[in-house]
């Protein structure tokens, strides 16, 4: 009888008789690999694949109801892990068969052709995908789009642009996947080379790259500045542990994996990942966490596979291969057969999948729909995807992907036209605007605010930020002013000047450098400092944007003048495509160090676009919307300041 780890590595054997036999084989006859029997298509990686690719959709659009659905929300990791694993351990199972039986210099002719036709089908999806965007921006006058996706720097300069993506260094917004999956193939040959010598120690080396990449920072340069989404010398060690585990290191591993203690350990792991997780959703449970565990925890880096991602995901392997043998008879059922189908061509449906995301957030962002219709894009994608895997089974001889593409997207937009036409939802009259307390709720004071207040003195506010610090009208309408108003309402008896600082397009390594001067010159009582916008589009080092907001607050600290942090604004068109959480978490860290003070403007505009007091998604409000946003912005930040200084207004002198 073989345990659950064994059917993942092989079918089951016919009887003890065998498994015994091989046993007592002399260890001199055992290969470094070993690799499953000849049968049918182990099901269940293709099922894996196929949700992963249906989740990684649902994450490339605008947040709604089946977002909830995606694995990301209840702990560390998310469908990427998933697909990179499972790519590991496909490509192994397949090529490796061939180094076994036809030699290294066949597999790996193999495997050139192979990575020949994913980098032909990124090269596809990046002409045809700019080639989208171009024309829906164009066509509908909207020029956000060409931003938001990426691609600004490709028109600005294409000669440059072009000579970048192909060298796979310049990538618009949800093509990172291929880049990545591109590099590791192309080393496939040399790991199963080792494998085939030593597979142990080839994991070993793996795990001897991913540390040091951790150690030295050692990354990928990108175009035109930042570093890789995900980092190929960090991530190869999923790849190579899939592949590990193909060629008989599930089998080695067995005895672990059906043991009652790793199940426990499994379970309470990832117990503790979804405590941590409901913190990033109820942020009023947050003092629950110890500041320690916290700071030595956060940020939980994508980029670099943070260990906390990996041991998450080793975690749901173990339960998944416990609980889910080989022969499930669920793997027949029709009702997972989209997920096979679409596992079983992952590359189409991959291609296919970043097509429907642009197009469902085109209907999205053009059309105020409201969850329902959030719903409704969200579901036609993933019957897209279904519906072209049964077609191309029923008719391999298709005309390709590329007319599937065209339809997905005339239907998703046929369906976005139908859906305006459909009665409005009236505006509500006002937005009340109402932040719960404990997002305006600080451990850390203001004291030479307090001071200032009470010994009636100015209270001189620096305004330090960026381009949404501002609106396009000249009537104090923007946060800052209304922040001013807001003060000089609740504290009549103290003269409050709030000026602005902008420096628009300036990471937080650049302002950092000027701040020091800048506070010497206007002598302010407090310094509000924007940041993190600018290092999130530009993909700048997280580490980096942490050690630029640091040596900024410490410099703010030492010119003798209180500060307050705030982090970036929310935007749900953007939520996809700039990845926030490395750059809020590091701004948290960096305030609980210098014990500042964070005004958490992403998670409040994120409460009032879930509220309904504000559709933040849709472009078509214009500057309406932004001016009542504003004054939403410096009323609560007025409050914020109060509280923080411990400012009772009626006792002012």
């Amino acid at each position: 009888m073989t345990s659950i780890a064994d059917r993942v590595a092989r079918p089951q054997l016919a009887d003890k008789a065998d498994a015994i036999a091989r046993d007592a084989a002399p260890a001199a006859s055992v290969p470094a690999i070993t690799l499953p029997v000849g049968g049918e298509r182990e099901l269940r990686l293709d099922l894996f694949r196929g949700l992963a690719l249906w989740l990684i959709f649902i994450d490339h659009l605008p947040p709604n109801l089946l977002t909830w659905f995606t694995i990301r929300n209840y702990g560390f990791s998310d469908a990427t892990e998933i697909f990179i694993f499972i790519s590991g351990y496909t490509a192994a199972f397949v090529y490796g068969r061939a180094m076994l039986e036809s030699g290294v210099v066949v597999a790996t002719a193999r495997v050139l052709r192979r990575v020949w036709q994913i980098y032909v089908a990124h090269v596809f999806l990046f002409t045809i995908f700019l080639a989208e965007i171009s024309y829906v921006a164009t066509s509908f006058e909207n020029p956000l789009y060409t931003e938001e996706m990426g691609i600004m720097d490709f028109l600005k300069q294409p000669d440059v642009t072009i000579v970048q993506a192909l060298l796979l260094r310049f990538r618009p917004v949800n093509m990172d996947v291929l880049p990545l999956y591109i590099v590791l193939m192309l080393f496939l040959p040399l790991i199963l080379w080792l494998m085939k010598w030593r597979a142990d120690v080839t994991l070993a080396l793996s795990v001897l790259l991913y540390a040091l990449t951790w150690h030295f920072d050692l990354y990928l340069t990108a175009y035109p500045n930042g570093f890789w989404a995900f980092n190929p010398f960090a991530w190869q060690l999923l790849f190579v542990f899939g592949a590990w585990c193909a060629l008989g290191g599930a089998r080695r591993m067995s005895r672990i994996l059906s043991s009652p203690i790793t199940m426990w350990i499994s379970f309470a792991y990832l117990f503790a990942a979804f405590c941590v997780t409901l913190t990033w959703y109820l942020p009023q449970l947050s003092h629950l966490m110890p500041r320690k565990i916290e700071q030595w925890m956060y940020p939980i880096d994508k980029t670099d596979l943070d260990v906390l991602r990996f041991a998450h995901f080793l975690a749901l392997a173990a339960i998944t291969v416990r609980f889910l043998p080989k022969d499930w008879p669920g793997l027949k059922s029709p009702w997972l057969r989209p997920l096979i189908l679409c596992g079983q061509h992952s590359l189409e449906i991959f291609c296919l999948g970043v097509f429907l995301a642009f197009a469902g957030h085109f209907a999205l962002a053009e059309i105020s729909g409201g969850a329902a219709l959030h719903f409704i894009i969200s579901i036609s994608g993933i019957l897209i995807m279904s519906g072209q895997k049964h077609r191309r089974q029923r008719r391999p001889g298709g005309r390709g992907l590329m007319q599937s593409n065209s339809r997905a997207v005339l239907g998703l937009t046929l369906l976005a036209v139908f859906w305006a036409a459909a009665p409005a939802r009236a505006e509500d009259a006002a937005p009340t605007c109402d932040v719960p307390a404990y997002l305006l709720a600080s451990d850390s004071a203001l004291p030479k605010v307090a001071e200032a207040v009470k010994s009636g003195h100015p209270l001189d506010i620096l305004v330090v930020g960026s381009r949404s610090s501002t609106i396009n009208t000249s009537d104090g309408s923007a946060y800052p002013g209304r922040l001013q108003a807001a003060l000089r309402d609740k504290l009549p008896s103290t003269t409050v000047n709030v000026s602005v600082e902008l420096l628009v397009k300036k990471s937080a390594e650049e302002v950092a450098a000027g701040l020091a001067k800048l506070v010497e010159g206007k002598k302010p009582t407090l310094v509000i400092w924007q940041t993190g916008t600018v290092d999130a589009m530009r993909s700048i080092d997280p580490d980096e944007f942490r050690s630029a907001v640091d040596e900024g607050v410490a410099a703010l600290q030492n010119a003798g003048t209180d500060v307050i942090l705030i982090n970036l604004q929310y935007s749900p068109r953007t939520e996809t495509m700039i990845s926030a959480p490395p750059y809020l978490d590091n701004m948290r860290v960096v305030a609980q160090k210098h014990e500042v003070p964070l005004f958490d403007r992403f998670a409040i505009m994120h409460h009032w676009n879930d509220e309904g007091d504000f559709d933040l998604f849709s472009a078509s409000h214009g500057i309406e919307l932004a001016k009542r946003v504003h004054d939403c912005l410096g009323r609560a930040l007025s409050k914020f300041v109060i509280d923080a200084a411990h400012i009772v207004p009626a006792q002012q002198n």
